[in-house]
Parts: structure tokens; C-alpha cells; sequence
């Protein structure tokens, strides 16, 4: 290989030297620029109004800073000029700074542009697809009564909360059925234009409906729940049909029972009060859960309740400490008007339940029902119970076994054995 001459190491260690000190200056710039950069993130995360001032200074090309510096104006003077103006630049150094879009809507808005606002907050939605754009805008067209262009903003802003925020826990659909409900009071429109066909919104929904009483409302959608109805949707559904049932609503209260039944989502027989069907459980399968048509116990202390699962049987033990009158089991039990039914139910005590105080009562439409004590015994079990005629206005009966010390009897001791109870339609 030939040598170099000397010109030419001259040529080459001189170029070696300009590109070291390249690189020199290069490093130098790029520490600087950290530096400032570090120094202009300090004074922006103070996150006052004259620190957020000298970070823009430092970078008066961060959109950031302006947007923050907006921000912080508009808490001391909501009407200066700087906050349009600054807001302005974020958008104009990042077109795509969609949070100083959705803030420079509201500012356009409040100063009569609706047209503006109204692009930004489109703009804003085309840029960012998640939910705080959508909401925007349905708020914004809410504000404007623009019925039309609202709906399908309250629609997609459910869809998206039930798609993302269900994982995340950062979103509640409940403000959004607020407006809704604000924006046209009429549950038929609601749901078919606002609530997506979604299961986990559809229960929160419900929910909302049950606080507000709105038993209409709640109809209609559980319509729609039922025919895919799970065993998650129960926490809400019971709660639906107690509502139902102590409103009077008590055909449909059974209905959606039985759909539940069919579905096996309850341990339960159909309910069919024309076929004499009346009593949920009276074998004791299972166990009270107090939900609907089933028991429900309401025993105080000290008397103690078990469920003998393996013998279908309610114990209830006294210890001669109870109160002189409780209620120990009731459930509702969907009737016919103007018939005759026989309640009865077969156990096992160490005392007649009907002498100590032990009976079955019925009360219809708040008034206790009079009627015909009913009892017999067969080796060591025996009945007790009552025959009773509902008024012509019936649909529901509360049936309830209770104690009430007898004059003459001191407190019982010992343990009650339900075996089975029966409705009869006579």
C-alpha cells in the first residue's frame, strides 16, 4: 500500500479535529438544551401562573405551557383575553393537542361562537376517540337543545365506557343517564336511542332506575335483560322485582320471576297463581335468601335459625329468652281475588305451636286477613295453619309465621322443626 503524503495527513488529522470538535459542540447543545429543559419542567410543575410563565419562556414552542398557562389565567380572571389567545397557540403548535381543543370550545362557546366550539369539539373527537370528546359534545348539543346530534354523542359515550372503562375503572355511566333523563324524561326514547345493548351498562342502568324509582322504566329494559339473563345480573334484578312487587305490579313481578326460574337462574317451581301455584319453596330445597317470592326470615336474637339442607328443614331454637311477640318467617305469595286458600304446614316441636303462640298469619293490602285455624297431628308431626278468603281486590298475600306468648303460657323453650308448608287453592 503507497504512504499518504504529508498533505494529506495533514488533511486527514485536521478533518479528525473538526469532527471531534463537531461532536463537542453537538454534546455541548444537546446538554444545554437538557438543561433548560430540565429547568423549564421545574418551573412547570410548581404549576402557579408566574412558574408556568417562565417555562414558556424558556420554551415558547411547548404547547403544553400554553395550554397549562390558559389554564392558570382562567382560575384568576375567567374573562381575560390570554386565555383565548393562549389557548390558541397550544392548538396551533400541536394540531393535535385535543384537551386544548376541548377547553378552547368551551371558551368559544361562553363568548357566543358556537360554530367554533362546535369545530373544535369535532375536531377534537376525529383526533382523540376516547371518551372525554364524545362527552363534550353531548353536553354541547345538550346545551344548545339540539336533540337530534345529542343522542347519538349519549349513545357513544356508553359504548365507550363499556368497551374501556369497565377494565379501568375510571368512568361512571350515571351522569350520562342524568342527561339523558334532563334532556327528553321519556324512558322508551332513552332506551332505544341511548342505551347500548350492553350487559354491564344495562345493570348499572337498572340500578339508576331502581334509585329513582322509576318502575316504568325498569320494565321495559329488564324486557330487553331477560332473554340472556345470567346469574351476574341478579343483584339487580331481585331488587326490580321486590320493587314490583311491593308497588302492586305483581303479574309482572311474577313473570319476570319465572323467566329467571326458566332460565334456572333461581332453585325454584313457576309460579302460576290460576293453576293454584302460589308458594315459592314450600318443600325448603333451599335455603331462605329473602329475595322476590321466597323466605325471608326476620328472627332477632336470641332465637337462632339453621337450615338442615339434608332434611329440607327450618329450625328455629328458643331458649326461653325471646321477645314475647316476633315475627319468625315470612314471603309473598301471588294470589287470586275473591277465593278460598288453605295454609298449612307440617313440624316437629317438643310443644303445641298453635297453644304456645306459634301461628301462620296473612295480611292483603295492609290489612290482616281473618281466618280459620287450622291444625292436626299424625305420630310425632304435626300441622298448623289457616284457611283464609282474599278479598276481590287480592294480588299478593304476605304470609308470616309468628309468635306471640299466649296468657296463661310462659316463654317456649326448645326447638320448631318446619317440615313442609303448602298454599292451597280450594
Amino acid at each position: 500500500m503507497a504512504e499518504r503524503s504529508p498533505q494529506a495527513n495533514r488533511f486527514h488529522r485536521a478533518l479528525l479535529t473538526a469532527g471531534c470538535a463537531l461532536a463537542l459542540l453537538t454534546l455541548a447543545a444537546c446538554s444545554y438544551r437538557a438543561i433548560l429543559l430540565a429547568t423549564a419542567d421545574w418551573h412547570f410543575r410548581a404549576g402557579d401562573l408566574h412558574s408556568i410563565e417562565k417555562a414558556e419562556q424558556i420554551f415558547p414552542s411547548n404547547a403544553r405551557y400554553h395550554f397549562a398557562r390558559a389554564l392558570a389565567i382562567q382560575q384568576e380572571d375567567p374573562s381575560s383575553g390570554d386565555v383565548d389567545r393562549e389557548l390558541a397557540r397550544a392548538v396551533a403548535l400541536n394540531p393535535r393537542f385535543s384537551d386544548a381543543m376541548l377547553s378552547w370550545s368551551v371558551d368559544k362557546e361562553l363568548a357566543g361562537d358556537r360554530t367554533g366550539a362546535q369545530k373544535l369539539l369535532l375536531d377534537a373527537r376525529a383526533i382523540d376517540r376516547q371518551l372525554r370528546p364524545s362527552w363534550a359534545l353531548a353536553n354541547f348539543y345538550f346545551r344548545q337543545g339540539d336533540a337530534t346530534r345529542f343522542w347519538p354523542q349519549a349513545r357513544e359515550c356508553l359504548r365507550l365506557i363499556a368497551v374501556a372503562s369497565f377494565t379501568t375503572g375510571r368512568y361512571d355511566p350515571v351522569p350520562i343517564f342524568a342527561l339523558c333523563w334532563s334532556m327528553q324524561p321519556d324512558a322508551a326514547a332513552i332506551l332505544s336511542k341511548a342505551i347500548p345493548p350492553d350487559p354491564q351498562i344495562e345493570e348499572i342502568y337498572l340500578n339508576y332506575l331502581l334509585k329513582y324509582s322509576k318502575l316504568d322504566a325498569q320494565v321495559d329494559l329488564v324486557e330487553r335483560i331477560l332473554p340472556r339473563s345470567t346469574a351476574d345480573d341478579l343483584w339487580v334484578l331481585i331488587p326490580h322485582i321486590n320493587a314490583l312487587i311491593l308497588s302492586g305490579r305483581v303479574p309482572t313481578a311474577v313473570y319476570e320471576w319465572d323467566q329467571l326460574v326458566g332460565r334456572k337462574l333461581l332453585p325454584y317451581q313457576p309460579l302460576d297463581p290460576a293453576k293454584g301455584l302460589s308458594l315459592t319453596d314450600g318443600s325448603f330445597y333451599s335455603g331462605p335468601s329473602g329475595a322476590g317470592f321466597d323466605w325471608k326470615t326476620v328472627y332477632p336474637d336470641p332465637i337462632r335459625f339453621s337450615f338442615l339442607e339434608l332434611e329440607h328443614t327450618y329450625r328455629f331454637e328458643f331458649d326461653g329468652n325471646e321477645p314475647q311477640q316476633v315475627d319468625l318467617l315470612s314471603q309473598y305469595a301471588p294470589v287470586l281475588p275473591d277465593r278460598t286458600y288453605r295454609l298449612r304446614s307440617r313440624y316437629r316441636a317438643p310443644f303445641d305451636a298453635t297453644g304456645s303462640g306459634i301461628n301462620w298469619t296473612v295480611t292483603i293490602n295492609s290489612k290482616k286477613i281473618a281466618g280459620r285455624v287450622v291444625e292436626g297431628s299424625a305420630e310425632d308431626e304435626k300441622t298448623l295453619g289457616v284457611e283464609f278468603q282474599t278479598p276481590p281486590d287480592a294480588s299478593v298475600a304476605t304470609l308470616l309465621l309468628n309468635y306471640q306468648r299466649q296468657p296463661g303460657t310462659t316463654l317456649i323453650r326448645g326447638q320448631l322443626d318446619l317440615l313442609q308448608t303448602s298454599l292451597t287453592l280450594q
